[in-house]
Parts: C-alpha cells; structure tokens; sequence
C-alpha cells in the first residue's frame, strides 16, 4: 500500500499547486510541497528528493499486484496519511483497499490457498510462528539490556529503552562522545566562535531553509533527518549568521 499512498500524495499535492496558480508544477515542486506539509505536521523532513526516489520505485511497479515500495520512516507514511485525510495508516489501507479486491483469486491460486491450509501446512506454521515470537522476545530483551539515548531539542540524553514512549527511530544505541561533545546551539549570532583560528570549521551546520541554518558543534549526521552536517565556512557565517 505504500506504492498507493505516496502516488495519491503526489496527484493531491498536483491539484493543490495548480490551484494555487502552478499551471506545470514540476515533480520538484510537488516534493517539496509535500515534505514540507509533513515537516510541519510531524516535525520529521526526508527532503523532497527522497520523495520523488519513492515515486519512482512505485512508478517502476505501478502494474504489479504482489509489489510494493517499503516507506522506511514511520513519521513520513503518518504525515502521508493526514495529508490525504486518514487519522491512521490503517484507515487509508481500509479505505484504498477493500475486501472484494481478495475474493477475485484464479482457480489455480484457489488450489494453492487451500493447500496451504492442510493439515501439514499448518503445522508448520504454527511451528514457525512460535520461533518467531521467541526469537522477537529474545530481541527485545536484548535491545533493553544496552544502554540508549535520543534526541532532546538541542543535545542527547540518555533514556531507558521504551517503544511506547519513543519511535524506533527516535532511539539511538548510547555514544559517550555524543552526548559530551555533540550539540546544537541555540540562535546562533556573531558573538559565537563558529571558526578555529586558522580558519578551518569549529562547528557544523545544516541548512534549514533560504534564511536559516542550524549550528552544531561537532560533525557527524543530523540527528533528526540523518543528513551529514558540513563544515561551517566564513560564506556561510557572514550570510546566515552576521549579515554584514
């Protein structure tokens, strides 16, 4: 469903620039709409670019039943969803795919189901079920045996292992160097040392949008949207932090 789901994005997102007075909206455009919609719904940015990747994986199975595309972040196929007016991931499969779409099997995939719902089959499924719940509980105890942290507005802290409180994604196996040496500073102005002095980059930065940039004081991945910080640079400074 998630070939669906980002294709009916991208149709919605169309109609709404060319209302707008867009006439040719470029594939850029609609993106950028996009993430933008999401970034402010669940404060979560991929980048329009990752869109347009995910359009073009589903365009490539547009006429297969059986594939699908795989949207990794839990955040964007949320987003996805309230953009096109589902509450939920759920809704938007209900609604897009109703039941009647699965009685319509041939008669040798008939001869298959059945099959598979033998006596034997289901044995084995039963088997493999069972391994599979131990092998996840075994994981999941391991996973809260190790030390975590997550992203707190501008620095790590380091937080017990919780999926009811935190996304997967949102956790991050402990780094001491991190958490000591990794963050953001806040409203950046020209009283910061943003450079050594032979000039060379003492902070990093992301560039947020046209006017403004975020500031971290070591390099590595954002730690919100995993884009690779790059070095801050005199041009950068004099035209996002201390305009002349």
């Amino acid at each position: 469903m998630h070939k669906i789901l980002i294709t009916k994005a991208f149709i919605k997102a169309e109609k709404e620039l060319k209302e707008k007075g867009e006439n040719k909206p470029s594939l850029t455009l609609i993106a950028e709409h996009i993430s933008e919609y999401v970034l402010q719904e669940t404060g979560f940015e991929i980048g329009g670019r990752r869109y347009r990747d995910y359009l073009n994986d589903a365009k490539k199975i547009a006429g297969s039943d059986n594939e699908d595309i795989r949207i990794a972040q839990m955040k964007v196929i949320n987003g996805l969803c309230k953009y096109l007016k589902c509450d939920t991931y759920q809704q938007f499969v209900e609604e897009n795919c109703p039941k009647k779409a699965t009685i319509s099997l041939g008669k040798q995939y008939q001869e298959i189901i059945k099959k598979i719902m033998g006596f034997k089959r289901k044995i084995r499924i039963q088997i493999f079920l069972a391994l599979a719940i131990i092998s996840m509980v075994i994981f999941y105890n391991s996973l809260q045996g190790k030390r975590w942290m997550v992203w707190d507005k501008n620095q790590y802290k380091e937080v017990a292992f919780n999926l009811q409180k935190y996304d997967f994604l949102e956790l991050k196996k402990y780094d001491q160097n991190l958490m000591d040496s990794f963050k953001k500073i806040d409203r950046p102005d020209c009283n910061g040392e943003y450079l050594n002095k032979d000039r060379t980059a003492k902070t990093w930065y992301w560039k947020k949008n046209n006017e403004e940039i975020e500031v971290y004081t070591a390099p590595g991945l954002h730690p919100t949207n995993g884009v690779t910080l790059k070095p801050i640079t005199t041009y950068m400074i004099r035209k996002y932090i201390c305009p002349d």
